[in-house]
């Protein structure tokens, strides 16, 4: 019984949220009187089975549901003035409240037999499904102390969350401010150093030129003594082999001279013999 109970439980939990979809989808539209007391009957009877939920016997909370589902199923039947997607809902509000009366109609709670004995069991079955919804309910209530302790660390955390979001964000912002400044400030070190590198090279360059220009002054006068020696070498080797060629000269003519009084002399020499 427990379970059929929990099964009608679900099937008005069912029934009650077609009935909102079709009370929404009504929203401020105006409707008939017989429109207004037929919304007003099923939560007369919806209050009525929650009633019987907490302190009634089996056969009441059958009988609570049963009145429910009657409410809900001639509701399609007396609510003309609506338009065609609230009519939807309400058709499949009838349909699923009938369903649920045939079910319950026939359920074993309400054909219960006469004897004592099926009454101490329906009885005895009541006192368990009421002690299986205590545990539910416990156990909901659990649940929803450990919903709200989660809820409320989640939301601590959202909070931590979002502070430490906006400390990252400051931090980048002071990382970018930064890494700018320190940008710029490398930019400016490279320029200077690159303005130095072309102020070492122009000198440099002007000292190599200094240096390769006296070298040249110094090759210059190094080949200028050089030739001067050169010169003054050929000059003492020209007065030398002109020297020479004098001298070689004159001994010449004066063996010539002397090969010329020669003949002379031999014939003076004859003449006087």
């Amino acid at each position: 019984m427990e379970d059929m109970l929990l099964e009608f439980e679900k099937g008005i939990a069912d029934i009650l949220e077609l009935f909102n979809k079709f009370r929404d989808s009504i929203g401020e539209n105006p409707v008939s009187k017989s429109t207004r007391d037929r919304i007003d009957y099923f939560i007369s009877a919806y209050e009525s089975y929650m009633v019987a939920l907490e302190k009634g016997s089996a056969e009441k909370i059958a009988e609570a549901a049963l009145s429910v589902c009657s409410n809900a199923s001639t509701i399609n039947m007396f609510v003309n003035d609506i338009d065609e997607q609230t009519k939807k809902y309400s058709k499949n509000l009838s349909e699923r409240a009938s369903f649920l009366r045939g079910k319950i109609e026939s359920s074993p709670i309400l054909t219960v037999p006469l004897t004592d004995k099926a009454r101490s069991n329906v009885s005895s079955d009541m006192q368990d499904y009421r002690s299986f919804k205590k545990q539910l309910k416990d156990t909901n209530e659990k649940l929803e102390q450990l919903n709200r302790k989660v809820k409320k660390s989640l939301d601590e955390s959202e909070v931590k969350a979002n502070i430490l979001t906006k400390e990252i964000e400051s931090l980048e912002e002071t990382y970018k401010s930064k890494i700018s400044a320190i940008s710029l400030a490398y930019e400016e070190e490279l320029k200077a150093i690159n303005d130095k590198n072309d102020q070492l090279d122009t000198l440099l360059g002007n000292a190599a030129s200094r240096v390769i220009v006296s070298e040249y002054a110094d090759s210059a006068k190094q080949e200028k003594i050089a030739a001067e020696w050169l010169r003054a070498g050929s000059l003492v080797c020209m007065a030398i082999i002109i020297g020479i060629a004098g001298y070689s000269f004159y001994e010449s003519i004066h063996q010539n001279f002397d090969l010329s009084k020669s003949p002379s002399r031999i014939l003076c020499n004859c003449h006087l013999d």
